[in-house]
């Protein structure tokens, strides 16, 4: 019902999902979960994934808006960078859900994720109650992923007191580009 007069009578509707990546099992995860409940509603999901690179990300919107998608998925890999996408997709008429990851400095229709500050306060006091004292490495996500600022903030509201208290030193912050083990290893 809540996808009624998105297409004319005898087409499905078309959406596009645009995912960043499929390097994290999460995002591999989510889209299986997306393709199973489109094929349930018979709606024609159309998918792109950008490979960490937001050039390519918004030419790959680009062409989910040729193909006349309805309604856009965007879970950004960079949140202002899809700025420029939903702009587009806004000059089209198609409407925006900004997953997971919001798009900065544009207006979405909708932005679905979690409580990300919470979701860090939950981080900073498991670790805090397990290793109160000592030496920390800091390594938020990605920069271009304004979920890492707000764990981030989140995890700080548990770790900085312990800092001003001299209880923890911190030896190293630092994000971790396209939130990839391999740039948190260097």
């Amino acid at each position: 019902p809540a996808l009624a007069g998105l297409a004319n009578a005898g087409e499905r509707i078309k959406l596009g999902l645009a995912l960043p990546t499929q390097q994290e099992e999460r995002w591999v995860r989510d889209m299986h979960a997306m393709q199973a409940e489109a094929q349930k509603l018979n709606v024609d999901l159309r998918i792109a994934i950008a490979r960490n690179d937001q050039g390519q990300q918004n030419n790959q919107v680009e062409q989910l808006l040729s193909q006349g998608v309805k309604i856009l998925i965007l879970a950004p890999h960079d949140g202002e960078g899809a700025a420029t996408s939903v702009n587009k997709a806004h000059e089209d008429g198609v409407k925006v859900i900004s997953y997971d990851r919001l798009v900065i400095g544009t207006d979405v229709d909708v932005y679905l994720s979690f409580d990300n500050v919470r979701v860090g306060e939950m981080m900073g006091e498991w670790i805090t109650k397990r290793v109160p004292r000592g030496d920390y490495i800091i390594m938020s996500g990605a920069p271009t992923d304004n979920n890492a600022k707000m764990f981030k903030q989140g995890q700080m509201s548990s770790i900085q007191p312990l800092i001003d208290k001299g209880d923890i030193r911190v030896v190293m912050d630092q994000p971790v580009v396209d939130w990839q083990p391999a740039n948190a290893q260097k």
